[in-house]
């Protein structure tokens, strides 16, 4: 007797389920498909989200919530497998958010997340343009998305425009933004300003050890090696075990002519890249 594996019952179980016109509770399945995509089980992820929506018992609402996250489980596994057909079938389902609640941010962040991964870029800045008219003033996420997507074109200063609006909109969850932002203006030269931000950083966490060390390159960079070998110490004080950093302090030792402390750092640096304490 022939016997059919686990995906294949799956399959056919859906197949008759559709068939049939649904299933007999979407909310169920739902809450099912929610779950496997917590857990990574893609397959059944996109079976349990195909049949909740195809129950014709759910709310607008938590339609809107079964293609969104079948969209973004299909997203998950067009990435893992590099195939478009998931990317165009993730689309798909953000046409529908947008048919299904056209004021609806989310609808449009979405749908600029698939554009953005079969590489539209263009596409994905309109939505993510219009998701933040939609949502505004209060889309932080929104600024920082399309800031991401300003900096891959290369347009610096619309991208430093994005992250600095999304850090006036969120100032509590800032710190991410301020770490790119800081990066952006240190490619453009703006050294100062990327010292600024690193510094806001270490304002609310002390301990921040790659604050320290990016800020210390920036101090070397404009020729102040004092404040270099100061950030380089605070990192040391925050990441003791970080041969690096003392390997960079004793380049900075020895250009100031302090010699000793510099074979003091080179030591210590090779004890922790020999697993010594």
């Amino acid at each position: 007797m022939k016997t059919i594996g686990r995906t294949g019952i799956a399959a056919a179980a859906l197949v008759s389920l559709l068939a049939a016109g649904g299933c007999a509770d979407g909310n169920v399945h739902l809450r099912k498909g929610d779950e496997a995509l917590d857990n990574a089980r893609l397959e059944e992820a996109i079976e349990h989200f195909t049949l909740a929506i195809a129950s014709g018992d759910l709310s607008q609402r938590d339609l809107f919530k079964a293609h969104a996250l079948r969209a973004l489980t299909y997203q998950s596994r067009g990435l893992f497998h590099e195939t478009e057909s998931d990317f165009a079938k993730a689309l798909a389902d953000c046409e529908r958010l947008v048919e299904l609640n056209p004021k609806d941010p989310q609808a449009y962040s979405h749908r600029a997340c698939v554009y953005d991964h079969k590489g539209d870029r263009e596409k994905a800045l309109a939505d993510y343009t219009r998701a933040i008219e939609l949502a505004a003033p209060k889309d932080a996420k929104g600024y920082s998305f399309r800031g991401w997507l300003y900096t891959s074109k290369g347009d610096f200063d619309r991208a430093i425009a994005d992250y600095t609006r999304a850090i006036e909109v969120d100032p509590r969850n800032a710190r991410t933004h301020y770490r790119t932002r800081a990066t952006l203006y240190r490619d453009k030269g703006d050294l100062d300003k990327a010292i600024a931000d690193y510094t806001k950083i270490i304002e609310v966490n002390p301990k921040d050890a790659v604050a320290y060390r990016r800020r210390a390159e920036l101090y070397k960079k404009t020729g102040d090696l004092d404040k270099a070998v100061a950030d380089y110490t605070k990192a040391i004080d925050a990441d003791p075990k970080d041969a690096w950093t003392y390997r960079t302090r004793a380049r900075l030792y020895k250009a100031k002519g302090e010699h000793a402390k510099a074979d003091a750092d080179l030591a210590r640096a090779r004890k922790l890249e020999r697993g010594q304490p």
